[in-house]
């Protein structure tokens, strides 16, 4: 039997790792006290709050819910720019409503001459700027490694267990 792996000493994050960390949870946090003075009808308070939750670009399940409250307040004031950027970011997280999906292509014919032409681009040009693509490398067997001639045979019985 081989000897257990040594177990590895624990590393403290950077500071780099900590302050987004924390900037994350802020963010989170104050999109919920800004939610709930929107609900309490103190909305100038609460946009504010979430509009800087916005800006510190929380994770996405917050950003979503943060995007759609904006979404609503800036649709009630008559901001088809803001509205349209809010419903841009609910788009392309893949939350976005059916109604939500009506106001977004009214805000973008709002704020483009009354056509469409042009969504689909700048959809692909806004997701390839905010998600960076990183380089996957496909693993390579060491040379000189022997094949051992034992064969894995694994079944899958679903419900079986």
């Amino acid at each position: 039997a081989a000897a257990p792996r040594a177990p590895l000493k624990p590393t403290m994050p950077t500071e780099a790792e900590m302050r987004a960390s924390l900037r994350s949870e802020r963010a989170s946090a104050q999109a919920t006290l800004g939610q709930i003075l929107m609900k309490r009808g103190k909305a100038d308070e609460g946009e504010k709050l979430l509009a800087e939750a916005f800006a510190a670009k929380p994770p996405a399940s917050a950003m979503a819910t943060i995007a759609r409250t904006l979404a609503e307040s800036a649709k009630k004031a008559g901001n088809d720019s803001a509205q349209l950027e809010y419903l841009t970011v609910l788009a392309l997280s893949g939350r976005i409503t059916a109604d939500e999906t009506k106001d977004f292509e009214a805000a973008y014919r709002k704020t483009h001459n009354g056509s469409l032409d042009g969504l689909e681009a700048m959809l692909d040009e806004r997701y390839r700027r905010d998600h960076t693509r990183f380089a996957v490398t496909p693993y390579v067997r060491k040379p000189g490694t022997k094949a051992t001639g034992k064969t894995v045979l694994a079944e899958v019985f679903p419900g079986a267990g």
